[in-house]
């Protein structure tokens, strides 16, 4: 699946008005957005990961180990 990265001087960002980093947009074939998450949000990058073992039909394997302390979010 293609991943846009906007480098210096983030003309995308721009254009769409996006102000956090990471800012992350899930986008369906159709082109829908399925997801769409600002900053660090642990509980969206786990809603991305379900969508994608969903989609392929396998068992998601973990995004993080047990013993990290892994925020519920952080503004970005």
């Amino acid at each position: 699946f293609p991943i846009l990265i906007d480098e210096e001087p983030y003309e995308t960002s721009q254009e769409y008005g996006l102000e956090y980093v990471p800012t992350l947009f899930l986008i369906a074939a159709d082109g829908q957005v399925q997801i769409s998450s600002d900053g660090f949000s642990k509980v969206d990058l786990l809603e991305i990961q379900k969508y994608f073992a969903k989609h392929f039909s396998v068992t998601p394997p973990s995004l993080f180990l047990p013993s990290e302390k892994i925020p519920e979010y952080k503004p970005g």
